[in-house]
């Protein structure tokens, strides 16, 4: 390992948490004096940070002379790409189901799951300007997030530990790093960090997890948009005459 590993591992394991649950408060703190926030400017902010980190970490990669295939950048077994794609038609189902139900709740309903979210909710976006930069936020996401905690992260502790143990340790930290949407949401991601490891792991390449990310964060930011469309009036004239 290289002194460079250890302080992006600090960055990522340490500041990177600390860093974001500050932040998010203090957008909630905001949100609760009945500032507007400006959450165009929160998305840009988040993109910037996560490429900034991601041109980091591949300018010290190159700079050692490592190669890509050792971030899992290689094209991968061809039964991989076969689970890929059942994955990507398991989440249009599962999130298609979802959207169509949630296009038939009333009005007042949508604002009630909304509400459910918490806190969270004042980060999601409300506007179609924001939904469409929520959009890249995802992709962003897709691909920073997966080279850096499925990546770096697994080949670097697999140094040291069994990879399925690196695998584990990888998705906690990327569980670690929502912490600022409390211990549900450390919970479900890190959930979600162990599937997209196991798929690293299973098809040998990141390509298949990175787009499984961005789409399923584009899917659910698409099931946030829908929470703001009043459609009333569309479901009631879609409904059947009751005479």
């Amino acid at each position: 390992m290289h002194g460079f590993d250890f302080a992006f591992l600090a960055i990522l394991f340490i500041g990177l948490p600390i860093y974001s649950a500050r932040s998010f408060r203090t957008y909630i703190e905001q949100a609760q004096r009945g500032e507007d926030l400006n959450r165009a400017m929160i998305y840009w902010q988040t993109m910037g940070m996560q490429w900034t980190g991601f041109v980091v970490l591949m300018a010290g990669w190159l700079a050692l002379n490592r190669p890509l295939d050792e971030l899992g950048l290689e094209a991968g077994a061809e039964l991989g790409y076969w689970i890929g794609a059942a994955m990507v038609a398991l989440l249009f189902g599962l999130f298609g189901g979802q959207i169509i139900r949630i296009r038939k709740m009333p009005f007042d309903e949508k604002g009630r799951q909304f509400e459910a979210l918490g806190d969270v909710g004042y980060a999601l976006p409300r506007t179609r300007q924001e939904y469409v930069l929520s959009n890249f936020v995802s992709i962003t996401a897709g691909i920073v997030e997966e080279i850096v905690y499925r990546g770096f992260v697994i080949w670097l502790l697999s140094l040291s530990m069994p990879i399925w143990l690196a695998a584990i340790v990888s998705s906690m930290a990327f569980g670690v790093a929502h912490a600022y949407q409390g211990w549900e949401g450390v919970l479900k991601t890190g959930f979600v960090g162990g599937v997209f490891a196991a798929l690293y792991l299973i098809t040998g390449t990141i390509w298949i997890p990175m787009v499984l990310h961005a789409l399923l964060d584009m899917l659910q930011m698409a099931m946030i948009r829908e929470l703001h469309i009043d459609r009333s009036e569309q479901v009631a004239s879609e409904s059947p005459d009751p005479r």
